[in-house]
């Protein structure tokens, strides 16, 4: 470990120029005035905007994912060097093919989801109380009805009172009543 004063100034034409002095790979630590630390590995330097890169991982045991710090150069008071980098930009590794699937997946499924959970044959009341209680309860569409956990269906105009017990607990009917009574209140005030 070695200590060294911050090669950055508070011009734009120093911060340049001490861009140079950072080694990519190098794992650095850095004060910011004298109340903040950053350490990281230096990934990455723009000289012309004066932008420090700093990575680190997001978990400890762990290098597939990383934290990521843009640091004003100006603001950097001095620079602990950890260990010296080799200066040469490492290969970022593709995402394995098994991995794209399985995003690509996760995507199309969000995006039917999400085509499913639009009615365009409601008023813009229906589909607000439909967003509003998707956000905690699983709900689905059937006709103009919205169908709460297969527990309870609320009718056209939406209200307390167009609450329809299917079948089920009482105790999942009065909750999708409360908070049905609660949505209805939240959108004749708006």
């Amino acid at each position: 470990r070695r200590s060294r004063p911050s090669p950055c100034r508070r011009s734009r034409a120093a911060a340049m120029e001490a861009a140079h002095d950072f080694v990519l790979g190098s794992r650095v630590s850095v004060a910011l005035g004298d109340s903040e630390t950053i350490q990281g590995e230096v990934f990455s330097v723009d000289a012309l905007s004066g932008t420090l890169i700093l990575r680190r991982p997001a978990h400890e045991n762990t290098n597939t994912s990383h934290y990521v710090s843009l640091v004003n150069m100006a603001r950097i008071s001095s620079v602990e060097v950890l260990e010296e980098g080799s200066g040469e930009l490492r290969e970022v590794s593709a995402p394995s093919e098994k991995d794209l699937e399985r995003k690509e997946v996760k995507a199309r499924e969000a995006a039917e989801k999400a085509f499913r959970s639009i009615n365009f044959s409601v008023s813009p009341a229906g589909q607000q109380m439909f967003d509003m209680l998707s956000k905690t309860l699983p709900c689905e569409w059937d006709g103009e009805s919205i169908v709460v956990m297969q527990q309870a269906r609320v009718n056209p105009p939406y209200s307390q009172r167009s609450v329809v017990q299917m079948e089920g607990d009482q105790i999942a009917m009065e909750r999708i009543c409360r908070m049905v009574a609660d949505f209805s209140k939240k959108l004749a005030a708006s």
